[in-house]
């Protein structure tokens, strides 16, 4: 895993392989990591880009709040230095929100967007009440109940034994 600062702040990423550039972006409350399988099946084909977002994995919180911006430009900075001038990226859930924000922040760097479980529309009121309500959990010291309940629901039923660790 290589490592740099942005902001004063580590930011870690991975590179793997050969051929055009795809940076693979991971969801929220998630990591570099859920992308291992496929990494090995792509590496052959791609010069892949794998980060773990400000603030997620091995990164660091980089500022009180993640706008996808932000994050999009953490990603830029990481191209920036492995000298990448062009790239498709795909991203997963939240990570999908990052890779919008980047192609319409840097749409002469932005070949192909690729969206898995995610959309380019707005969040609704449901969706911005469950993240107000996650956002008092932390403040509340119950940060666990939150990871314990976002685990749940990013795995199927018959693999939440399998994924509890």
């Amino acid at each position: 895993m290589k490592e740099c600062l942005f902001y004063e702040k580590k930011l870690s990423y991975s590179t793997y392989g050969s051929g055009p550039v795809l940076v693979l972006l991971h969801g929220y409350l998630s990591a570099s990591g859920i992308w291992n399988s496929l990494v090995k099946k792509l590496a052959n084909d791609f010069t892949l880009i794998v980060p773990d977002l400000p603030g997620h994995g091995n990164s660091e919180v980089i500022a009180p709040f993640h706008t996808m911006e932000l994050m999009a430009e953490a990603i830029n900075h990481i191209l920036e230095l492995e000298k990448i001038t062009s790239t498709s990226l795909a991203g997963h859930s939240m990570g999908g929100y990052v890779a919008l924000a980047f192609a319409e922040k840097y749409p002469e760097k932005t070949k192909r967007l690729i969206l898995i479980n995610s959309h380019p529309f707005a969040d609704d009121e449901v969706k911005k009440n469950n993240r107000n309500r996650e956002i008092e959990l932390v403040k509340n010291g119950k940060k666990d109940l939150l990871i314990h309940w976002n685990n749940a629901s990013n795995f199927a039923p018959h693999h939440h034994n399998k994924f509890k660790a």
